[in-house]
């Protein structure tokens, strides 16, 4: 449109092109000022005063560094992480050498993102998003957690101390509340905000949560998912023997062991008669389709009823698995699977597995020439001085008792005490043996009196005892003699051990058929992998 037209002033064209600037400027003039950007200055002239704003604080925080110049760097991280939390400024932070550790620049971090309620701060710090989340929502409001209270207390105080278990506890408090409000509402997510970086079962919301609603594909862990295959009734959804065992149970369905295989599906057949026959109740055990089970039903029978009681149909004989060995000279005798081997030295019997070289179990025999059996022994766990022990027959309480010196942990005085006092009573002892020196009086000082730990089917009294290598019984055959049966630590088991040790008898004592055949039962289990003994 032309400016002038005819000699004349176009006016509507003026009032056009003044709109126009007035809208176009003053959106510049907005945008500034919303920038707070002069007008002769870009954007990029800002950033770059930001960053230079940044690097004069940190300039600032460098001259006002009181920790700088420690030597010791331990005392300089403390002095920095001390620091951020008082300024609550992440610059100190970044000035700690460590990354892990309670005094750390992660565990900084961590601090001042919840006070801050800034997630950005939080970097690697797995735990730091949850404890921002807890202090900073207003669930639970009544609970309130301080997160720089809670580091001072921790980290920088005593982490055992009661100051931090205090603020702890308020954290599981408000953890407990708001779950207790997720699992209500049926919240997942609120429950994975609390649950954090925790991973399988730890993630408590949750799990409970999924469980509620038997939602397995909510499960962080196979607890979870095995629970809710219970609760249905659903053996597909089974992660472990156990589930299967307990719906093959409620369901009376032995069947459902098939989900395994080999040694795995013998095992639940095994288990499930196990529990069907702790009932003592040959019927339930006729009632059992599978003959595995069946058989360790009537078997388990025998071990929990007081009359010993066989059920009929019992498709093996227990006698037949096993041999009886017989040591006329010392009048004992005990009884062995078939398939181990016994070989013997002069004071010694060993009981062998079918593996070549693999030494069972070990019998030594001990005749003592006067009134107690004395031993010492250095125990299972940290090295402490030994122990003493003195084992006689009571004439008074017509029973064998144990006296046993207990060695505790404590200080480096305590330790040398316990072994002054430990070769005080050695030496005396070797002098005795010597006949250099009279018997100890029993009950000998310093030592506690300990009941025998079971009896064998007989009644003889047994006193275990764990050592660092391995472990033994002390079966008290006479007065005079006594039976040291022992396992190495890296064979056999304990339990294989006492169910063996059980089977000793004199060969002055007379045992009814059905006791010996209860023993020889729980020998039986005692070498069968895996099952409940």
């Amino acid at each position: 449109m032309p400016f002038i037209t005819q000699g004349k002033t176009n006016w509507k064209f003026l009032l056009i092109v003044a709109i126009l600037a007035t809208i176009v400027g003053g959106g510049i003039l907005l945008y500034v000022a919303k920038q707070q950007i002069p007008i002769n200055q870009s954007p990029e002239i800002k950033k770059l005063e930001k960053k230079i704003e940044q690097n004069n604080m940190e300039e600032i925080i460098e001259k006002e560094d009181t920790c700088k110049d420690m030597q010791d760097s331990d005392k300089r991280d403390e002095c920095y992480f001390k620091l951020a939390l008082d300024t609550e400024n992440e610059y100190y932070c970044k000035r700690l050498n460590s990354w892990y550790g309670l005094i750390s620049s992660r565990n900084c971090f961590g601090c001042l993102a919840a006070s801050k309620n800034n997630l950005s701060l939080c970097s690697e710090n797995e735990f730091c998003p949850q404890y921002v989340f807890l202090q900073n929502t207003e669930l639970c409001s009544d609970i309130e957690i301080d997160m720089i209270t809670r580091c001072r207390s921790c980290y920088l105080d005593d982490l055992t101390g009661s100051s931090c278990k205090l603020e702890d506890s308020k954290i599981d408090r408000k953890e407990e509340c708001i779950k207790n409000f997720a699992i209500e509402t049926e919240d997942f997510e609120l429950c994975k905000k609390i649950d954090g970086k925790k991973t399988g079962s730890l993630r408590f919301c949750q799990e409970e949560l999924a469980i509620k609603l038997n939602m397995s594909d909510e499960c962080a862990s196979s607890y979870c998912i095995n629970k809710i295959a219970i609760n249905t009734n659903n053996a597909e959804l089974c992660e472990s023997e156990d589930c299967i065992l307990t719906l093959a149970l409620s369901s009376n369905n032995p069947s459902l062991c098939q989900k395994f295989s080999g040694s795995e599906l013998e095992k639940c057949y095994q288990k499930f008669g196990l529990e069907i026959g702790k009932k003592g109740n040959c019927e339930l055990c006729d009632e059992i389709t599978n003959a595995i089970s069946k058989r360790y039903c009537m078997l388990e029978v025998t071990i929990v009823t007081e009359d010993y009681k066989s059920c009929e149909g019992l498709d093996i004989n227990i006698e037949d698995l096993f041999k009886k060995y017989t040591d006329e000279e010392f009048g004992f005798s005990f009884y062995y699977p078939i398939d181990d081997k016994i070989e013997t030295s002069e004071d010694k019997i060993f009981i062998k597995r079918g593996i070549e070289g693999w030494t069972d179990i070990t019998i030594e025999k001990k005749q003592i020439e006067g009134k107690y059996l004395f031993d010492y022994f250095y125990p299972a766990g940290p090295v402490p001085p030994p122990w003493t022990s003195y084992i006689y027959y009571d004439e008074s309480i017509k029973k064998y008792v144990k006296y046993a010196y207990h060695v505790d942990e404590g200080s480096e005085q305590s330790f040398e005490n316990d072994m002054n006092f430990w070769r005080e009573v050695t030496n005396r002892e070797a002098a005795v043996k010597d006949g250099k020196q009279v018997e100890t009086e029993m009950p000998p000082s310093g030592h506690i009196l300990m009941e025998p730990g079971f009896y064998t089917v007989s009644n003889l009294s047994v006193f275990g005892q764990g050592v660092r290598f391995g472990h033994y019984n002390i079966a008290c055959l006479y007065p005079n003699r006594f039976l040291y049966i022992s396992v190495e630590l890296t064979g056999t088991s304990v339990n294989i051990l006492d169910a063996f040790t059980k089977t000793i008898v004199r060969i002055d004592q007379n045992i009814e058929n059905k006791r010996l055949r209860k023993v020889l039962i729980e020998e039986f289990f005692s070498r069968q992998p895996y099952l409940l003994y």
